[in-house]
């Protein structure tokens, strides 16, 4: 039988910052970045020796950020969740709040 395991990830309202983590047994660094021109947030993936794997994806709510990729030791993907019933983008009108509007998980799956 196949469960889901979910990881809690922090998010800041820096406009640039990032941090270790560790993800199915390995660690890795994530680097945020807002782009004011796009009005997006971007993530980019590091493993621990700060070799790129992911540059720049975007978060958008309700994807599978990371879900397009293929990373050697990572199954899952990255889910960027409304914390309450929102109409508006506002991790768009508001980016210097997005811990306010928005949890970041990592979710994989892992078999019993």
């Amino acid at each position: 039988m196949s469960s889901y395991n979910y990881v809690d990830l922090l998010l800041f309202p820096d406009y640039f910052y990032s941090y270790s983590v560790n993800l199915e047994d390995d660690t890795y660094n994530l680097e945020f970045q807002y782009n004011d021109f796009a009005k997006l947030w971007y993530l980019s993936i590091y493993t621990e020796d700060q070799l790129p794997l992911i540059l720049g994806v975007a978060l958008v709510p309700g994807y599978p950020i990371s879900g397009d990729y293929i990373i050697e030791g990572l199954s899952g993907f990255f889910w960027l969740y409304p914390i309450q019933k929102i109409y508006t983008d506002k991790y768009q009108e508001f980016p210097e709040n997005i811990d306010q509007y928005y949890t970041f998980k990592y979710i994989h799956s892992y078999i019993e």
